[in-house]
């Protein structure tokens, strides 16, 4: 991970200032910048916004606890998909509304790394040396239903539940228990081999069981009664909503990225003082 020094402080500036004075040079060169103002200002503000959630994210972990936790990332990523779903509803396209179904996918996979990986974590570092003797670690726990009713159980039910959802919307395909079964056990298999290997966590069965169980459970209901079929009406379409409404909603949508950049930006220069 990034140490959260002034040398990095200035990179993110210089990457935050070259990102935004690329896209809007290159949209310039192609005269259509203005053409279409409320994509431009969504792909721009997405931009900028992803490139503050990396830097925090990867920064140490004083930052992390003090300024950014994990329910702050929670907020920012649906204020985000709100921000795409608004998007989609001005647009009103067909196509729209199938690649935002991918970029809530993207954004749920990055949620979810962020945090069994990242935030609120020590840092990580690869096991290489005495990786078998690490095994052993006691914080691992690799005998079944040992903690299933201690941690998070609710948490471990529900985690991979919109994954499951997100899937079934994008494609019929996933729409099969056995397809759900099958990338849901990699999922969270990943999960915690990642967090092992990476010393980002401990590896839990029991997390396995608790993620698989729910997000498979979960999968059969909604497959069993069809529901994905139905809540396909709720991102293929825009409840024939006046212009001024979708407008608003975007608009609002746009706050929290907005203030999650503007902090960042303001906290970043304010260190770069103190460090003079």
């Amino acid at each position: 991970m990034l140490r959260f020094n002034l040398k990095n402080i200035l990179l993110y500036l210089i990457v935050l200032f070259l990102v935004i004075t690329i896209y809007v040079v290159y949209h310039l060169l192609k005269k259509d910048l203005f053409k279409d103002k409320i994509k431009t200002v969504k792909n721009l503000v997405l931009l900028v916004t992803g490139v503050s959630y990396l830097f925090i994210t990867l920064t140490d972990m004083g930052w992390l606890r003090y300024n950014f936790r994990r329910n702050d990332a929670i907020i920012l990523i649906i204020s985000i998909s709100l921000l795409i779903y608004s998007y989609g509803l001005i647009e009103n396209k067909k196509e729209i509304y199938q690649k935002n179904i991918n970029y809530y996918l993207i954004l749920y996979l990055v949620l979810l790394i962020s945090i069994t990986m990242f935030l609120s974590r020590y840092g990580i570092y690869l096991r290489f040396d005495g990786f078998f003797n690490d095994l052993k670690f006691y914080f691992n726990n690799y005998e079944p239903f040992a903690h299933i009713t201690k941690y998070y159980l609710i948490t471990n039910l529900i985690m991979l539940m919109p994954f499951s959802l997100l899937l079934m919307l994008k494609d019929d395909r996933y729409r099969k228990i056995y397809v759900q079964a099958i990338i849901i056990f990699i999922t969270t298999s990943s999960i915690e081999i990642l967090q092992l290997l990476t010393n980002a966590g401990a590896f839990d069965i029991d997390d396995i069981i608790l993620n698989f169980s729910g997000a498979l459970l979960f999968s059969i209901v909604m497959i069993i009664f069809k529901i994905p079929k139905y809540l396909n009406k709720l991102f293929y379409q825009d409840f024939n909503l006046k212009n001024n409404i979708k407008y608003l909603i975007f608009t609002i949508a746009l706050i929290i990225p907005i203030l999650f950049v503007l902090s960042t930006i303001k906290r970043s220069i304010s260190l770069i003082f103190i460090n003079l």
